[in-house]
């Protein structure tokens, strides 16, 4: 009888999913992990900065497609207003657990700690991505030019430019 109750259960998760739009804490706590597990393994701050800057971009760009889609009306600067709210709350936790604030000033790029630089360059070059990408559709009759288009331009470009910076000797 036991047994039956845990399968009728597992089936009826399985087959009633609820769509789920966690954001800032589990995500936030997630990589806050991910950066003191790069700190342990010797990644520089700035590359993996690099990436949680487009992360928080790209979360904040997704909400802001599924609130459109939930309400069909598009507030002017939606996206841009969620990526700086989301970037705030990510350094203000970053802040809180330790991360940021604590590194000596001979670990800084451009007067910045490297993790905060990065961070700040990432979004910026996330942002940029993105409106290269939307830019490149348009002009391809709303089409991408390669699969997955909106997915590989931003990593190659956050790639490449990470290398660029390696190569200039920022780290």
């Amino acid at each position: 009888m036991r047994r039956a109750y845990f399968v009728f259960l597992f089936l009826f998760l399985l087959l009633s999913p609820k769509p789920v739009l966690a954001h800032c804490p589990i995500c936030s706590a997630a990589t806050g992990a991910l950066v003191a597990s790069a700190r342990v393994a010797g990644v520089d701050d700035v590359i993996v900065g690099t990436f949680i800057g487009a992360f928080t971009i790209s979360t904040a760009f997704w909400i802001s497609n599924a609130i459109t889609r939930k309400f069909g009306k598009k507030i002017p600067l939606q996206a841009y207003v969620l990526s700086v709210a989301s970037l705030a709350l990510t350094l203000a936790s970053f802040y809180v657990a330790g991360l940021l604030g604590t590194m000596p000033s001979f670990l800084y790029v451009f007067g910045m700690e490297r993790l905060l630089f990065g961070i700040l360059f990432g979004s910026v070059l996330s942002i940029i991505t993105f409106e290269l990408h939307n830019l490149m559709r348009h002009y391809n009759g709303n089409k991408n030019y390669i699969p997955f288009q909106g997915m590989v331009l931003p990593v190659t470009v956050l790639i490449a430019a990470n290398f660029a910076m390696y190569l200039l000797g920022v780290f």
